[in-house]
C-alpha cells in the first residue's frame, strides 16, 4: 500500500475512460476531430485522413442538451435567506456570485454524472469559499462504516519558473476528518518523488466535499451520466457526417473523360485522373458526374440519427425511473421529473455547502436561512412537448428546439423566414 496520494482507483479510471466522450463532446470540435473519434481508415493517407476531417461538418447536439437542462433548472433565481453572514456574491472568489456558481455545478454534473463541490478557506482573506472538483480529477477515497473519512483530488497548476517562466505542477488535495493536506510532485527530484506542503485543520466532524449526482449510481461515486447514450450517438453522428463528406468529396467532382486511340494499360480511375476510353464516334474530352447512390442511404442515416438524440434527449426531461403505470401517476402527482431531481439533489447539497462555509469562518446562520430552488416544471413541460411535436413534425428547426429548451420560449429574434431555412438546412444538412 502506498502512503502518497496519487494512486488512483482502478474502478474510477475504468469508468471515467468510458464515459469521457460526454465532457469530450461538451467541449466540441476541438476535442472530437481527432482520431479517438474519428479513426483512421485503412489505407487511408496521412494527408487523405486531414482533409477528410477538414471537410467533416460536427453538429455538436450534446452540449445544447445540458446547457438547456441546466438553464431550465436554474431559470429563475435561488431564493436565499439568512445567509447575509457569508459572502455569496463572490462565492468562489473567481467573481461568480451564488446562482452563477450553482448553473456551472449543475452543468459539470449533467456532463459527468456528478460534479463534487468543496467548503475550503482562504487563509490570506481568512474566509471560506466553494470550490468545483472535474469527476476525473477524483483519484482516491476512504469510506468507513458509511462514513467518507478521506477523498483526494489532483490538479494541474501554473507555477512560476524562474524570473519570467512558467511551468505546469501536479498537485493532490487530500480531504479527511478534521482538517486535510496539499501534495506537490518535485520537479526536481530525479525520479517520481512527492512532497507534503501545506495542510490545515478545522473542527467540521465531516468532510466538507460533496457530489451533486444527477447521473446513475453503481456505486459511491462510480456514477454514470444520464446523457451517455446522447453522447454515443453524437459520435455516430460524427462518424456518418464524415462518411458523407467523404463520399461527396469524390462524386462531387467532374471526371476528365477523353475519346481517342490507347493502349490497352493506360486506362486510369481517379478524381484526378482521367478515364480514357477507345475512340467510338469522335475524338476529345468532356467532363462526366458520377452518381453516388451510397449518397441517399447517408443522409437517411444521418437523419434517423438526429431523430434518436432528439428523442433521447427529450425523453431525459420526463424521466422518473417508474417502471408501472402506479409508478408513473404517482411519480406524475411528486413533479417527479428529472429536472426536478436535479433541482432537488442541489438544492441539498447546497444548503450543507452553506452550513460548511459559516462553520468555517466560526459564523452560526440563523434557522430560518434557506436555499430554495426552483422546481415547478409542469407549465414549462406542456410548451415543451408542444415543441417537441413540432420538431418531429419538421415544422421546427432543431435550433430553435434547443433554445426553447434553453429558455422556456422562442428567442426574441424570432423569424418565420430565418425559422423556414433552419428548417431546410436541418432537412438537407
Amino acid at each position: 500500500m502506498s502512503d502518497l496520494p496519487n494512486d488512483k482507483l482502478e474502478k474510477l479510471t475504468n469508468i471515467i475512460s468510458k464515459t469521457k466522450v460526454c465532457s469530450d463532446f461538451y467541449i466540441g470540435a476541438i476535442n472530437v476531430l481527432n482520431k479517438e473519434y474519428l479513426p483512421q481508415w485503412t489505407g487511408e493517407t496521412k494527408e487523405g485522413y486531414a482533409e477528410r476531417v477538414a471537410s467533416t461538418s460536427f453538429a455538436n447536439m450534446f452540449t445544447p442538451v445540458v446547457d438547456a437542462l441546466a438553464g431550465l433548472v436554474t431559470k429563475k433565481e435561488p431564493i436565499t435567506t439568512g445567509y447575509e453572514s457569508i459572502d455569496i456574491t463572490n462565492i468562489d472568489l473567481q467573481h461568480n456570485d451564488l446562482a452563477g456558481f450553482i448553473k456551472q455545478t449543475i452543468k459539470q454534473s449533467i456532463t459527468n454524472g456528478v460534479s463534487f463541490v468543496s467548503a475550503e478557506t482562504n487563509k490570506d482573506l481568512n474566509r471560506a469559499y466553494l470550490k468545483r472538483y472535474d469527476y476525473k480529477d477524483l483519484y482516491s477515497y476512504v469510506i468507513k462504516d458509511d462514513v467518507l473519512q478521506q477523498i483526494v483530488f489532483k490538479e494541474i497548476v501554473e507555477v512560476q519558473d524562474g524570473k519570467f517562466g512558467l511551468i505546469e505542477q501536479e498537485r493532490y488535495i487530500v480531504f479527511t476528518i478534521g482538517g486535510g493536506a496539499i501534495w506537490y510532485a518535485d520537479t526536481n527530484a530525479s525520479d517520481e518523488t512527492f512532497k507534503q506542503r501545506d495542510t490545515w485543520i478545522n473542527t467540521l466532524k465531516e468532510i466538507p466535499v460533496l457530489p451533486v449526482i444527477t447521473g446513475k449510481i453503481l456505486s459511491p461515486f462510480e456514477v454514470v451520466p444520464k446523457l451517455l447514450d446522447i453522447a454515443i450517438l453524437n459520435k455516430v453522428h460524427l462518424n456518418l457526417e464524415s462518411n458523407l463528406a467523404n463520399v461527396l468529396g469524390v462524386v462531387g467532382n467532374p471526371v476528365p473523360v477523353f475519346y481517342g486511340q490507347t493502349s490497352e494499360n493506360a486506362v486510369t480511375i481517379g478524381v484526378k485522373d482521367a478515364l480514357v476510353f477507345a475512340d467510338k464516334s469522335k475524338e476529345g474530352f468532356e467532363y462526366v458526374e458520377i452518381k453516388g447512390e451510397s449518397i441517399g442511404s447517408l443522409e437517411s442515416k444521418i437523419a434517423s440519427t438526429e431523430k434518436q438524440i432528439d428523442k433521447l434527449s427529450f425523453s431525459m426531461l420526463l424521466n422518473s425511473d417508474s417502471t408501472t403505470v402506479i409508478d408513473a401517476q404517482e411519480n406524475k402527482s411528486k413533479n417527479t421529473s428529472f429536472l426536478s431531481d436535479i433541482a432537488f439533489e442541489t438544492e441539498v447539497k447546497f444548503v450543507k455547502l452553506l452550513e460548511y462555509m459559516a462553520q468555517l469562518e466560526n459564523k452560526e446562520l440563523p434557522k430560518d436561512a434557506k436555499l430554495e430552488l426552483h422546481k415547478d416544471f409542469d407549465t414549462v413541460m406542456m410548451d415543451l412537448e408542444i415543441a417537441f411535436k413540432m420538431l418531429q413534425a419538421g415544422d421546427m428547426s432543431r435550433e430553435t428546439f434547443y433554445d426553447i429548451l434553453k429558455n422556456g420560449t422562442l428567442p426574441k429574434d424570432f423569424k418565420i423566414d430565418d425559422e423556414n431555412n433552419k428548417i431546410e438546412k436541418d432537412v438537407t444538412g
